[in-house]
């Protein structure tokens, strides 16, 4: 009896808490849509003004948190609707005052509409214009005729415009104008946080220097306005006085003068007639130099003529007619009329040398030449080829020009040739000569082959081919007819054809042994496979159970030979890049830091989206993902663990922005963390969760089984 005294007790109860709640959440939503006014005088006037009590004098409006004041109004009641004229001054709390000289206001929805002379200012920015729409429920101000937005940084004017107050992010669009003492942004669309200085930029976009003129044009990028820092990830380009650097992504840190590009560069110096494209280069400013590899060649033009030379490195140091460029390893040279090849390479613009280390060779129409050192030297006015020495070993070597089993050959201990119009004419050679020549009448019958010993042998070239051959000094040689030469001595001593080697195209230069793969079917192979770079991107929840134990586990279990990359790694002990608290402006101020990599696994956003920044995330995470997409990386995305809190439904949300955006782009992929991380009803596993945010260990290794899983099923 007492439990079913309780239990009917206790059900009326909660029927009285139900009523109870009911009436309290009436009466807040009256109040909340009530309005109160107040003013010197008031009167009602059917014929002049139907449905409206007219306020004159000292009105004063409160609806909802907010305050109106003005000289004069019009509450109109049973719309719930309140017009206000003339020094129309609204105050939201503490944060929004807004100064104007009409406003319309919908209490039902909140939503005002004022014009004429409008200023807005809240404590991070002011904005004028003329007309204003304001939703006080979303909190969302928009404007569809010019604005002009002032913080202490910047200024932006812009056409159209939205302004999310939670965020402090401005949404501008046509004629957008970002313009502070240093620079001038220009664009029709950008997203700018005005807390931050921070600032995305979409479609064609250019930032100029106010004190230098040097501008940046991009497609899509970021621009942290605070400390000059730029990442544009489509269409970039970096114009620099008479130098302009284009590629794919672009990096710039005005500060530092250091500028970093990825992936069909370009760095064109007209001044110079000069270019070089790669893959991956860094621009130092103020030393005006530049270091480029993954295929970088330098291109230089004098009149019409192209000369590329390639290396596995390329570097191009010093000011304007004082430059020099270097190319290291595997370097290989190519101009229609001479083509090279060497281990490293230096070149000298003011005193006009190119010399040429470790096993040099040219060819120069039908020529080989060898030696131990070579040097090209040029004209520093014309830039025309003028001559050439060939020290230690010298050697030139010519098929002969029916039999290509006979070679006419010059050796000796050193050479020197000269130039005409970039042709070699004639070659000197001192100490040690020796020759062989295959001597044909003017019918192509071979007559005679000739050996000759001199000190001294001197040549020229006609049509490119051996012409005349003077002994000078002392002499010694025979000429014998064909069938009774030698056949032992047809060929000198270190007598080498390297035709195979001869880069015949432009294209040839780039022509490298191919790597080996990993076999993923024998996992004590794995070592003499390919390394497979991997960075992490993200936050706390990658470091949250050691760090370590995730790592650990993508390394046991992936049939790849997985290195990981990083720049913290003296900071935790192992190789990664995420810190714990880390939201969008903290990851994009250490953005550079993050290293090249094959692969990229990026978990971020629950410190945004805590914070309600569900755009701010999604934003950063399509910047992360286009630039290491137009590096040539793979990109994982992976879904946000789960919460135990209210942010879990923006993890969702933001999960399916990313799919929808990046499904089916090549080299992208998502990742699945959020399920196996789960109970099987869907609900939250605290067993795998050392706090309602952060995997423990067990549930890191449950994430590395599955992130290791979906880079062996796409890599």
């Amino acid at each position: 009896m007492a439990f079913q005294y309780f239990s009917k007790k206790n059900k009326s109860l909660k029927k009285l808490l139900i009523t109870f709640f009911i009436l309290i959440t009436s009466s807040s939503f009256s109040q909340q849509k009530k309005i109160i006014y107040d003013a010197d005088l008031q009167f009602v006037d059917e014929e002049k003004y139907p449905g409206a009590t007219v306020l004159i004098g000292n009105v004063k409006m409160i609806h909802a948190g907010a305050v109106l004041t003005s000289k004069k109004a019009f509450y109109y009641k049973e719309d719930n609707f309140f017009k206000a004229i003339g020094e129309v001054i609204i105050n939201q709390g503490d944060t929004i005052k807004q100064y104007s000289d009409y406003v319309d206001y919908d209490a039902n929805f909140k939503k005002s509409v004022s014009w004429g002379d409008v200023v807005l200012k809240d404590p991070t920015m002011t904005l004028t214009t003329d007309t204003l729409y304001f939703n006080r429920a979303s909190q969302l101000l928009f404007y569809k005729d010019n604005a002009v937005i002032k913080d202490e940084t910047n200024v932006l004017e812009s056409k159209n415009g939205n302004y999310y107050l939670k965020q402090k992010k401005f949404t501008a669009t046509t004629k957008v104008t970002v313009t502070n003492p240093d620079h001038i942004i220009a664009s029709n669309h950008l997203d700018y946080y005005t807390n931050s200085g921070h600032a995305f930029l979409y479609g064609p976009s250019t930032i100029t220097n106010q004190k230098d003129n040097n501008k940046i044009y991009s497609e899509r990028g970021f621009y942290n306005t605070k400390t000059d820092i730029s990442h544009f990830v489509k269409n970039a380009k970096l114009f620099l006085d008479d130098r302009t650097i284009e590629g794919d992504s672009l990096f710039y840190d005005k500060m530092r003068g250091f500028a970093s590009a990825t992936n069909n560069i370009r760095v064109i110096d007209t001044a110079e007639n000069f270019m070089a494209r790669g893959n991956y280069a860094e621009y130092f400013q103020k030393k005006d130099s530049i270091y480029m590899i993954k295929r970088a060649v330098a291109i230089s033009v004098v009149e019409n003529d192209s000369t590329f030379i390639h290396g596995d490195t390329l570097l191009v140091t010093g000011k304007k007619d004082h430059r020099i460029i270097r190319s290291y390893n595997n370097v290989k040279i190519f101009k229609l009329d001479l083509q090279g090849k060497c281990d490293s390479l230096h070149t000298n613009q003011s005193t006009g040398i190119t010399k040429m280390y470790v096993d040099p060779i040219l060819w120069s129409d039908k020529s080989q030449i060898t030696g131990d050192s070579i040097k090209l030297l040029s004209n520093t006015t014309t830039e025309k080829l003028d001559s050439l020495k060939i020290l230690g070993n010298s050697f030139i070597i010519q098929k002969d020009s029916i039999d290509p089993e006979n070679f006419n050959q010059i050796k000796g201990r050193n050479m020197y040739g000269k130039f005409i119009e970039n042709q070699l004419r004639t070659l000197l050679v001192k100490g040690n000569g020796e020759a062989v020549n295959f001597n044909r009448n003017d019918e192509g019958v071979l007559e005679t082959i000739t050996k000759q010993y001199c000190s001294n042998i001197e040549f020229d070239l006609l049509d490119s081919e051996i012409n005349q051959i003077k002994c000078l000094n002392m002499s010694d040689g025979k000429t014998y007819p064909p069938s009774m030469y030698p056949e032992n001595d047809k060929k000198l001593k270190g007598f080498i054809w390297r035709e195979s080697e001869q880069p015949k195209t432009k294209e040839d230069i780039f022509l490298k042994n191919s790597k080996s793969k990993v076999n993923k079917n024998n996992k004590e192979n794995q070592l003499l496979g390919e390394v497979v770079k991997v960075s992490t991107i993200g936050d706390s929840r990658l470091i949250s159970h050691g760090g370590s134990i995730l790592r650990n586990s993508i390394k046991k279990i992936s049939e790849n030979n997985l290195l990981f990359v990083g720049s913290l790694k003296d900071r935790y002990g192992h190789n990664h890049d995420a810190i714990g608290g880390d939201g969008s402006p903290e990851l994009m101020a250490r953005y550079d830091d993050i290293p090249d990599a094959d692969v990229y696994v990026i978990l971020f956003g629950t410190n945004d989206l805590w914070m309600s920044n569900i755009d701010l995330a999604f934003e950063t995470l399509s910047f992360i993902v286009d630039d290491k997409l137009s590096k040539g990386a793979k990109v994982f995305y992976c879904k946000q663990t789960p919460r135990d809190d209210d942010a879990d439904i923006l993890h969702i949300e933001l999960d399916e922005a990313m799919y929808n955006k990046f499904n089916g782009v090549d080299g992208f992929d998502i990742i699945d963390l959020r399920n196996p991380l789960l109970n099987k009803d869907g609900s939250f596993n605290p067993s795998l969760y050392k706090d309602h945010v952060h995997p423990n260990n067990e549930g890191g290794r449950i994430m590395g089984r599955v992130i290791a899983n979906k880079i062996d099923e796409t890599n």
